[in-house]
């Protein structure tokens, strides 16, 4: 099953924090692409916003997946199951 995940970033009151953790979300967004967890990833232009195609048997399954970001803490996420074609 697919799930949409619509993310809004809260950024914290120092956004140093945030910039810490970069690099490592960019590290996990590839293992997860190259392993089918992540089918597709579509960061916003304002970076403020992202959305991810997941791929997961269940909804919480899906959201286990987003919860392994590191910038995980500061995201509000909207799951929506998709239909398969």
């Amino acid at each position: 099953m697919r799930f949409m995940a619509s993310i809004v970033i809260k950024p914290p009151s120092n956004p140093q924090e945030l910039l810490a953790l970069l690099p490592a979300e960019k590290e996990r967004v590839g293992e997860l692409l190259r392993s089918g967890a992540i089918e597709a990833a579509f960061p916003a232009a304002q970076q403020r916003r992202a959305w991810l195609v997941v791929k997961a048997e269940t909804a919480e399954a899906a959201r286990g997946i987003v919860a392994s970001l590191p910038l995980h803490p500061y995201f509000e996420v909207e799951y929506t199951p998709l239909d398969e074609h």
